[in-house]
């Protein structure tokens, strides 16, 4: 008996040893170069979001590369850098052979850019291949797809897209509907492209951050304020704080870059915010926030903005002729 025991031991081995070979482990996130090797292309660089990003990734001592669309847009002052040297450079998120040239030798990038334009009557019946080149679903959607695809071609390691915490809302909710009819579907496009992202990485693997912070302003941030920050929809702290919708430029855009270097913020979706603090108390430090952040776990589900356009209209039209009959009735 002895001598089976000894044989079926020595199976086990080796069964386990071979097991062993064929076992492969959970792929570790890709590494990024030295901080003094690392390139960072920003797009949308002349923007006020975009601009404080350069300065901020200079001051940690990137190499940035800031994308503008007109060279006099972003003259970043010697004083106001760091380490890191800022190269500006002529290009557009729609111009695919500028955005290759741009996006060799990045290890990561920063994609700030954005439409701004009011909706037009003829957007109802313009088809998309025929809308201007500032339209949302050019800048906000195309040029998305566009720096996607030269930056998987360039083996990025970090692609950071900074969208709205609007895109994180209901096709039918009113908020929505009125920023979708005033700024030519905007919040559509940011949304779609949010879900390009996505389906990008998951077929080459890429690690994205997508930024959505509320409404933005110029001013600093409050003493009596405190960060707030969501990953997925679930708060990243037991802080409990009452969100105040806006949040300043500037932690945005150090969120921005603090996200792209953090190995948590990988593959994640984050909203952040202002939130009221009066007893002083709540977090005022990304790092923390960031500590407790995960990958996404809920998809993006597809969202039927026009329709929820032609309902929200027709409602309006329905309860503002209710509303203008009483009126005349009134006053009749």
């Amino acid at each position: 008996m002895s001598k089976y025991r000894y044989l079926l031991a020595l199976l086990s081995i080796l069964g386990v040893v071979h097991l062993g070979k064929g076992f492969k482990m959970n792929p570790k996130p890709p590494q990024l170069p030295p901080l003094k090797d690392q390139q960072v292309l920003v797009t949308g660089a002349a923007g006020n979001v975009g601009q404080l990003v350069c300065l901020r990734l200079s001051k940690q001592g990137y190499k940035v590369r800031a994308m503008v669309r007109e060279l006099d847009g972003f003259y970043p002052r010697k004083e106001e850098m760091g380490n890191g040297p800022i190269e500006v450079v002529l290009g557009d998120v729609l111009d695919k052979a500028s955005l290759e040239a741009h996006m060799a030798g990045c290890s990561s990038c920063i994609a700030c850019h954005g439409a701004s334009r009011a909706s037009a009557l003829s957007d109802w019946w313009t088809r998309l291949k025929n809308a201007e080149k500032g339209h949302p679903y050019n800048v906000n959607y195309i040029g998305t797809m566009n720096m996607l695809d030269a930056a998987q071609r360039a083996g990025v390691k970090r692609f950071v897209r900074l969208t709205g915490l609007s895109v994180g809302l209901s096709a039918f909710n009113p908020f929505t509907y009125l920023l979708n009819l005033m700024i030519s579907m905007s919040i559509k496009w940011q949304y779609m492209s949010e879900r390009a992202i996505r389906e990008a990485a998951e077929r080459s693997g890429l690690d994205y951050t997508v930024v959505r912070p509320g409404a933005l302003t110029h001013e600093k941030r409050p003493k009596d304020a405190c960060l707030m920050l969501e990953c997925d929809g679930k708060p990243t702290s037991m802080w409990k704080s009452q969100p105040m919708y806006k949040i300043g430029r500037q932690d945005v855009a150090n969120l921005l870059v603090a996200a792209m270097a953090h190995k948590r913020g990988a593959k994640s979706t984050l909203s952040c915010s202002w939130g009221k603090d009066k007893k002083r108390e709540g977090p005022r430090s990304w790092k923390k926030l960031l500590a407790a952040v995960n990958a996404d776990t809920s998809p993006l589900p597809r969202r039927f903005y026009r329709p929820a356009m032609i309902a929200m209209g027709t409602l309006n039209l329905i309860v503002g002729g209710a509303v203008g009959g009483k009126f005349l009735t009134i006053l009749g």
